[in-house]
């Protein structure tokens, strides 16, 4: 009866490890990829196998692999992102407020709904450099990931597919 407890408990902990290999083999791989980046009018879009990510995740692949380079572009896109919303937010309220004092009965505030405007451009152009910047840090990921991991990929054009390389050195 002992032996089969001891076999059971076993048996448990091997199931259990493997899960947590599993888990551990399936992160690494999902850090590791390439991030594609398209660009638009309101700034780039960034997708994984083709699956489009968040700014987040973008950032959290970025922190993956500890590049001085890539973190300092990292740090400049968080700078002028979060400094364009103070712009964006003022701007905001004066020309929300000028409108608004205009439908309920006042006088329409040319300066402020003007000011308001000139604000939100700023608030805009701030952001598209931090887009700028962040662009930079996945292109420096993604070299980084050629260069030190020895990962990169090659598409074949008119068939949607691309092709992982791998290359070892000692």
């Amino acid at each position: 009866m002992r032996h089969l407890g001891k076999n059971l408990v076993t048996s448990v902990l091997l199931i259990l490890m493997s899960f947590a290999v599993q888990t551990f083999a399936e992160e690494a791989e999902q850090q590791f990829k390439k991030i594609e980046t398209s660009g638009g009018f309101f700034g780039p879009s960034f997708s994984v196998d083709g699956n489009k990510i968040k700014k987040n995740d973008v950032e959290k692949m970025v922190h993956s692999i500890e590049d001085e380079e890539a973190e300092a572009k990292l740090r400049s896109y968080k700078l002028y992102h979060y400094t364009s919303l103070v712009p964006s937010g003022v701007g905001g309220f004066l020309v929300g407020y000028s409108v608004g004092y205009a439908a309920f009965g006042g006088e329409f505030l040319t300066a402020a709904f003007l000011s308001g405007c000139g604000a939100i451009g700023v608030g805009f152009l701030l952001d598209k450099l931090a887009d700028g910047d962040l662009a930079k840090s996945v292109n420096r990921y993604n070299q980084v990931l050629e260069e030190d991991y020895g990962i990169s990929f090659l598409s074949q054009p008119g068939t949607g597919r691309v092709l992982l390389h791998l290359s070892f050195s000692f």
